[in-house]
C-alpha cells in the first residue's frame, strides 16, 4: 500500500476516498479509527492509501478533481419535496405533550408516596400529609 495523501479533515479524506472508489480504485484510510474515537489528526494525520500499482493513477485523479466539481450556471435543484418541509410551523406542538407527560410522572410519583406514606421514613410524612 502506498500513501498518496494525508489529511487533517475526516470529511475531505472520505470525499477523496469515495472519488477513488467511484473510479474503480480500491482505497483505504489509515488511522481512520483514531479519528472516530476523538483523537483524529491531532495525534497523526489520516493517510489515504491505495495499491502500489494504482498510486500514480490515483494521484492524477485527485489532482484533476481538486476542490470538487463546480455546479453549472444553469443548475436548478430538484423539487422532490414541498417548499416548507423543514419549516418549524409544520411540526406538531411537542412542548405541551412533553409537559403533560412530565406532569403525569410527577403525579404518579406523588400518588406512590402518598400510598406508601414514606414507610420507614415517618419524619418525611409531614411534608406530604400535614395532618399527621
Amino acid at each position: 500500500m502506498t500513501t498518496i495523501k494525508t489529511y487533517a479533515s475526516v470529511i475531505q479524506a472520505d470525499m477523496d476516498k469515495s472519488l477513488l472508489e467511484a473510479a474503480g480504485i480500491e482505497a483505504f484510510l489509515a488511522d481512520e479509527n483514531s479519528a472516530a474515537i476523538g483523537y483524529g489528526p491531532i495525534v497523526e494525520p489520516l493517510r489515504l492509501q491505495v495499491q502500489d500499482a494504482d498510486a500514480e493513477k490515483a494521484r492524477n485523479l485527485l489532482k484533476e478533481n481538486m476542490g470538487g466539481v463546480p455546479l453549472s450556471n444553469d443548475f436548478v435543484p430538484p423539487k422532490d419535496t414541498p417548499e416548507n418541509v423543514y419549516d418549524r410551523k409544520n411540526l406538531p406542538p411537542i412542548r405541551p405533550i412533553i409537559l403533560l407527560f412530565l406532569a403525569l410522572i410527577v403525579l404518579a410519583f406523588l400518588a406512590y408516596l402518598l400510598r406508601h406514606q414514606f414507610q420507614g421514613h415517618a419524619h418525611l410524612n409531614r411534608f406530604l400529609l400535614p395532618g399527621q
